[in-house]
C-alpha cells in the first residue's frame, strides 16, 4: 500500500473544504517552496475547476488556506437536466416497468441506458435520525401519486455516489456518514437528482436551515451545471 504523504492529506483536506463536489482526486501540486518567512507553501490546483489554493504550515499542525485563483465554476443548486429525447424514453419506460413491478425491463441493464435522465426522475432528501444521516432517494411519480416512498429497490447504484450504500429500500447511507449535507446534496444535483422541498420537510421537518441555503443558492446562481 502507497504511503500517505503530507500532500495526500491536504488534498484530503481541499476535498472537503472545498464548495463544489469531488475527491481529493480533483486536486493536483503545482508547487513547494518556502516563503519569505521560511514557512512551508504548497499550492495545489483542482483539475476541474481551475481553482488554485495555497496552504501554509504555520506550525503546530496548523494550515493557513489562500485561495489564489478562482474557480471557474459554481455549486449547481439545480440538477444537471439530460434533455436527450432518448434517454428520456428509456428513464420514462423504466420508471413505469419500475413502479408496475411488472418486470418487462431487465431494470438493471436499461438503467444505465437512461443516463442522467433516469436521475433526473428520483428526489431526495437529507434525514438526521436518531440510528444517524441518511439520504431517502425514490422515483418522483411514485410520490406525486402515491404521496409515499416506493419501498423496493430501484437499481440505481450506477448513478449514486461511489461511498454510498443502500441500507433498506430507498434509504441511503453516503460515506463519511455526517459529512456536510448541503454538499452532499449538491453532489446529488450535479448527478442529476431532484431536491423538493416540500419532500424534504415531508421525510425530516428538521431541515429547513438546509432549504433555505438551496433556495439562496438557486436565486443566486439559478442555471445549475449545463449537461455534459
Amino acid at each position: 500500500m502507497k504511503k500517505a504523504t503530507t500532500s495526500d492529506a491536504m488534498k484530503d483536506l481541499l476535498a472537503a473544504i472545498s464548495t463544489m463536489p469531488g475527491t481529493a482526486d480533483d486536486w493536483k501540486r503545482l508547487s513547494k517552496r518556502k516563503d519569505e518567512q521560511g514557512l512551508l507553501v504548497r499550492e495545489f490546483q483542482n483539475k476541474v475547476t481551475g481553482e488554485q489554493i495555497a496552504l501554509t504550515e504555520t506550525g503546530n499542525g496548523q494550515v493557513s488556506i489562500r485561495q489564489t485563483v478562482r474557480s471557474r465554476s459554481r455549486p449547481g443548486f439545480t440538477p444537471v437536466m439530460d434533455n436527450d429525447p432518448s434517454r428520456n424514453a428509456k428513464a420514462d419506460a423504466f420508471i413505469d416497468s419500475l413502479i408496475a413491478m411488472d418486470y418487462a425491463l431487465d431494470l438493471e441493464t436499461a438503467g444505465p441506458q437512461a443516463g442522467t435522465a433516469l436521475a433526473n426522475r428520483f428526489i431526495f432528501a437529507y434525514c438526521d435520525t436518531p440510528d444517524g444521516a441518511c439520504w431517502i432517494v425514490t422515483p418522483q411519480k411514485y410520490w406525486q401519486d402515491e404521496g409515499a416512498v416506493f419501498d423496493q429497490q430501484c437499481f440505481i447504484e450506477h448513478l449514486m455516489p461511489a461511498n454510498a450504500g443502500e441500507v433498506t429500500e430507498a434509504t441511503w447511507v453516503i460515506e463519511p456518514e455526517y459529512f456536510n449535507p448541503l454538499r452532499r446534496a449538491v453532489d446529488l444535483m450535479a448527478r442529476g437528482f431532484i431536491f423538493d422541498p416540500d419532500f424534504q420537510r415531508a421525510m425530516d421537518s428538521t431541515q429547513e436551515p438546509l432549504i433555505a441555503a438551496i433556495t439562496r443558492g438557486r436565486q443566486a446562481a439559478p442555471h445549475g451545471p449545463k449537461p455534459g
